[in-house]
């Protein structure tokens, strides 16, 4: 599920993340509502987390500044 702090940036994709007092849609399996929009939610989610891999996924680079200035922990 992609994170979208903004309309005008593309999407960040945690491998897991948690979102706490947010309503979720009945029926969330939909693809249209596999997006975290955080303007229709309200909020960030608490938190990321992102497994790190030998896989380049840039993880500790422009993912953890993207999430800071998310102020997602």
């Amino acid at each position: 599920m992609g994170l979208y702090p903004s309309s005008k940036q593309p999407p960040i994709v945690p491998d897991v993340f948690l979102s706490l007092d947010v309503q979720v849609a009945e029926n969330w399996w939909e693809k249209r509502h596999r997006s975290y929009f955080f303007w229709e939610f309200g909020k960030p989610p608490e938190v990321v987390i992102e497994i790190v891999s030998y896989r380049e996924g840039n993880e500790t680079g422009r993912k953890l500044l993207d999430y800071a200035r998310m102020r997602v922990i």
